[in-house]
């Protein structure tokens, strides 16, 4: 697992306005085309698809929205280099353990 460090404040910015996201085992990796360590900062894209259906010879239409996740090695505004420190199974089970 990856925690990232000594980031600019655009990309901090990018992040509070969820552009920005690190990567987690929920998102699918269909687009990928390889799969990103966990905690990896990804632009977001949000994809709208209508998954409706015919009923009584009239569209209903349902939307869904989904994340697609692209991972960056730069901050896409100011292009500096996004800083990683690779945490251990001990540390990764004390920022997890129920308290």
């Amino acid at each position: 697992m990856k925690m990232f460090y000594n980031n600019c404040e655009c990309l901090e910015k990018l992040m509070y306005y969820g552009k920005v996201k690190p990567f987690t085992h929920n998102y699918d990796l269909s687009i990928m085309s390889d799969e990103p360590e966990v905690g990896t900062l990804c632009l977001v894209n949000n994809v709208v698809e209508n998954i409706g259906h015919m009923e009584n010879n009239k569209w209903v239409v349902k939307k869904e929205v989904k994340e697609e996740l692209f991972p960056i090695n730069y901050c896409p505004i100011c292009g500096k280099e996004i800083m990683y420190k690779t945490l251990s199974d001990d540390m990764i089970h004390r920022l997890t353990k129920n308290s």
